[in-house]
């Protein structure tokens, strides 16, 4: 006979809605006496089809010892939230509160992750070497993909939609290569201006022989 999985786990996770929630939900959640990571209120989600979600908070328990699915329903039920989920990936959940992996969907402020309890969070935001890279050729095929032709551009939407991984990494230590890599396609960009433009005249020129309509030049960049 197949051994039954273990349903049990130490971290728990549930989508608190605040209409639903006691006034006193912070104080009830500080009284469970563990370890409680939630998120900023998720007020800008948007769903499939394009409606906005209810508000709502993700809340992360860490408990010391394992815990069944109805021991865990049981200690949420003042809080009159969807059933609790057990949580695969502690690190994925952690950095899912603020949807720091998911840059299709509204960033939160890391900042705004409340803490109960004593548990470090930083860790779970850590970048590693490989990440660094990773994220590195990210930016290269976005600066590829979009004709970025200054750094300035770049910085500018990974503030505004790259908040939790590109901006810091810029900011931090890939400033340098990132602005190199932006200045060669800036000036391949240019050089393929130029040869299409030797390209035009050399037809021009041909044309203007045998009487045919001749190609309008592109105008020439400022330097």
């Amino acid at each position: 006979m197949a051994q039954k999985k273990d349903s049990r786990g130490k971290n728990w996770v549930a989508v608190m809605y605040p209409e639903s929630l006691p006034s006193n939900w912070k104080s009830l959640l500080r009284d469970m006496m563990t370890d409680i990571i939630i998120s900023p209120l998720h007020d800008r989600d948007i769903q499939p089809d394009g409606a906005k979600k209810k508000p709502h908070y993700h809340v992360v328990f860490k408990f010391s010892s394992n815990k069944t699915f109805e021991q865990v329903k049981t200690l949420l039920e003042p809080f009159n939230c969807p059933i609790p989920q057990k949580v695969t990936s502690i690190k994925g959940q952690i950095r899912y509160l603020i949807h720091i992996d998911d840059p299709d969907k509204f960033q939160y402020e890391q900042s705004d992750i409340e803490i109960i309890g004593n548990v470090d969070i930083s860790p779970y935001f850590q970048i590693s070497q490989m990440d660094k890279y990773q994220m590195i050729g990210e930016m290269m095929d976005f600066i590829d993909d979009n004709c970025i032709t200054e750094f300035r551009e770049l910085m500018q939407y990974a503030r505004a939609h790259r908040g939790g991984d590109w901006f810091p990494l810029l900011v931090d230590s890939s400033t340098y290569v990132i602005n190199q890599y932006i200045s060669s396609a800036r000036n391949k960009m240019r050089q393929d201006r130029m040869d299409k433009m030797e390209v035009i005249s050399a037809r021009n020129q041909f044309c203007d022989k045998f009487g045919l309509e001749k190609e309008p030049l592109i105008e020439k960049e400022e330097e």
